[in-house]
């Protein structure tokens, strides 16, 4: 596996995630993800934050959500400032519902392998 170094290829290994996209909690069934609620309190417009091995990124108002280890070295190399009051999506069971599922799924496997692959 290849160390991701480019903005371009960690927006391609991320879930862009939209106002009322549709997510499955493990204390509900399923719901809408609240965008303008996650990111309200977000000063800076290229921020990111991690929790368990995941890492959500707003990139100029845009919300994105990557699994992969190396993105954290590539967003702090972009002048992307940590902010811990950005909540992560799928760091605490939720998970994306329909076409971003399968997405979602894949890249979680191959950042799986790319950890794998660095030990």
């Amino acid at each position: 596996m290849q160390q991701i170094k480019q903005i371009k290829e960690l927006k391609r290994k991320s879930i862009n995630i939209r106002e009322g996209m549709p997510i499955k909690w493990p204390q509900v069934k399923t719901g809408k993800y609240d965008v303008a609620k996650a990111t309200a309190k977000i000063e800076c417009k290229c921020s990111y934050n991690t929790k368990n091995g995941i890492t959500a990124y707003v990139d100029h108002g845009v919300l994105f959500v990557t699994p992969f280890k190396d993105a954290v070295k590539v967003l702090e190399a972009n002048g992307f400032k940590k902010d811990t009051r950005l909540h992560v999506p799928f760091s605490s069971k939720d998970l994306p519902v329909g076409k971003d599922a399968k997405k979602w799924e894949q890249l979680v496997i191959e950042a799986n392998l790319s950890r794998r692959d660095k030990n």
